[in-house]
Formats: C-alpha cells, sequence, structure tokens
C-alpha cells in the first residue's frame, strides 16, 4: 500500500510521461504552497552551485514568482483563472522533478568544470532534461489553455526565454 505522497510524486513521475493531466490533480492550496517552497529551496541549490548565496536566494525566489505571476498571467488572459491552481501544482511538482534531477548534474558540471569549459556529457544530458522539461511544460499547458500540444510547446519556450531573461538581467548568468 502506498501512502498519498508516494503516489503524488507517481502522479508527477507520470505526467512527465505524459500519461496525466493537470486536471487530474487535487486541488489544494495548501498543497501548492509547500509545492512551491520545496521548488524554491531546490532552486535555491541549483542556483548557489553557480552564484554567490544571496543571488541564489533572490533567483530562487524569482523564478518561482515568475512560474507564478506568468502562468496566472496566461491563464488569465485565456479565461481560465480557475484552473490555476491545478496547473501550478502540476507545472511546480513536475519543475521540482526536473531540478532535483538537474541537481547531481549542476554538481557534476562545476566539479570537473575546467577554465570556463564545461565538460561535454553532463552539459549534453542536461540540454536534454531541459528539451524534456519544456515538452512537459508543455503538455500541462495544453490541457490548461484547452489547445494544441504545438502551441503549448511555444508556450512553454516563450515562458522558459522570458524568466531566463528576467533571471539573467537580475542575477546575472548562471550556468
Amino acid at each position: 500500500m502506498t501512502n498519498p505522497l508516494q503516489a503524488l510524486w507517481r502522479t508527477f513521475f507520470d505526467m512527465c510521461r505524459y500519461r496525466v493531466k493537470p486536471q487530474e490533480l487535487p486541488y489544494s492550496p495548501q498543497f501548492l504552497q509547500v509545492l512551491l517552497l520545496l521548488y524554491s529551496l531546490v532552486n535555491l541549490l541549483l542556483a548557489w552551485l553557480m552564484q554567490p548565496f544571496y543571488l541564489a536566494v533572490l533567483s530562487a525566489v524569482v523564478q518561482t514568482l515568475l512560474l507564478v505571476v506568468l502562468t496566472w498571467s496566461l491563464l488569465r488572459i485565456v479565461g481560465h483563472q480557475v484552473r490555476l491552481n491545478q496547473t501550478l501544482i502540476a507545472l511546480v511538482g513536475t519543475g521540482l522533478l526536473f531540478s532535483l534531477l538537474n541537481l547531481p548534474l549542476g554538481v557534476w558540471i562545476v566539479s570537473v568544470q575546467q577554465d570556463d569549459m564545461a565538460p561535454v556529457l553532463p552539459v549534453f544530458m542536461l540540454l536534454l532534461l531541459v528539451g524534456w522539461n519544456l515538452s512537459v511544460y508543455a503538455h500541462i499547458l495544453r490541457h490548461a489553455l484547452s489547445t494544441h500540444f504545438f502551441f503549448g510547446f511555444l508556450l512553454a519556450f516563450t515562458l522558459s526565454l522570458l524568466s531566463g531573461s528576467i533571471l539573467n538581467a537580475l542575477t546575472g548568468p548562471a550556468l
């Protein structure tokens, strides 16, 4: 028998395999708050690999706020604000899984990096994870916005570029 937390993580993993839609997740503001905190902490650890602690904190907080604000704005524009909680749970939960997968790759890159040159294998693996993450976000946005996967992917890519540009402007280039 699995406990509810295991079932939710399995659900996020299934969402990463495109088997679960965001509307299948429970509506829970409290669970969303916990996920946002965990998401911020893991992204703080990732940012701290490449930046001083104060910039890593700023980066993690801004990244989390951008995810919330941009998702809210997008859903508001199309008139689907009622889907915000489940969409954010889906985005943050799967984003948390990808961040946890990125953590060892980030440590690997930092530990073997020489003369500002990152090793090819972990960077390639990181790029594969980023592509998969964008694809999962596209899957989530497609269902949240009731649109096609291609449009969901364009939105996920655009939101990622926008977030990256804002973070880069505030904290400087990371990895």
